[in-house]
């Protein structure tokens, strides 16, 4: 499945001028707005390959890792804080958010390709006390911790373990995510309740002003920092 190049999202900041068309990411956890096809990122972003038949060949020899387990489909769809490691060559790299709210990669080292923030999205308790978390990027965990819905979880990848929690809270640096602030990396400094269908808002404050989003477009990234690399 292909779409027009033309057509992609803005936040995939392609060229629309190279080819009529572009690869569709395979349907999975992310929004196609929110996601990148893993060829696209090999060929047009990282330009570590040129044709379609050099990322075959690359798939096929294991040494292509998404979040450290190696991906053979080419279409697949890479998310925010997403890792690639092409171990053959030394090269990790993680998708984040430019500072206009688009999709980029930045090159990290091998240590941090093992670990990515995730988002709690959504909770179920079940039964003797176990909590299942739904978390951002498709993932469930299954534990007694009581996290909280919008407090993100560093994980270590190897592992399969929470490395350290994050909680949703004021002083917590975050990245607006959606909305006409996407991109920018603010302090949380309040949040503004309803108690109608109106959607819980976030009040943030950068250097120059303060401003309210939406809760649900903020992911924490640390306590006063971020926890991982999101900038070159």
């Amino acid at each position: 499945m292909h779409l027009k190049r033309l057509n992609t999202p803005k936040r995939w900041n392609l060229s629309k001028k190279k080819t009529t068309f572009v690869a569709r990411p395979t349907p999975g956890p992310y929004t196609k707005e929110m996601s990148l096809p893993l060829i696209v990122i090999l060929r047009d972003h990282l330009k570590v390959l040129t044709t379609k038949q050099q990322a075959k060949v690359l798939a096929n020899s294991k040494n292509l890792l998404v979040n450290n387990k190696a991906v053979s489909d080419l279409n697949y769809a890479i998310g925010l804080f997403d890792t690639i490691s092409l171990p053959t060559i030394e090269k990790y790299y993680r998708l984040v958010l430019d500072y206009k709210g688009g999709l980029k990669l930045i090159t990290i080292d091998k240590k941090e390709s093992n670990v990515k923030l995730l988002r709690v999205d959504n909770k179920k308790r079940l039964k003797k006390g176990v909590i299942q978390f739904n978390l951002s990027g498709g993932r469930n965990l299954l534990s007694k911790d009581n996290f909280s819905i919008g407090d993100s979880l560093l994980f270590d990848l190897s592992k399969n373990v929470v490395i350290k929690k994050l909680p949703i809270k004021i002083g917590s640096k975050v990245l607006v995510i959606k909305g006409r602030h996407a991109g920018e990396t603010p302090m949380l400094s309040g949040f503004k309740e309803f108690e109608n269908i109106t959607k819980d808002r976030a009040i943030l404050k950068n250097k120059d002003s303060t401003y309210q989003t939406m809760k649900d477009y903020i992911f924490v990234l640390g306590e006063g920092k971020e926890e991982i690399k999101i900038n070159e």
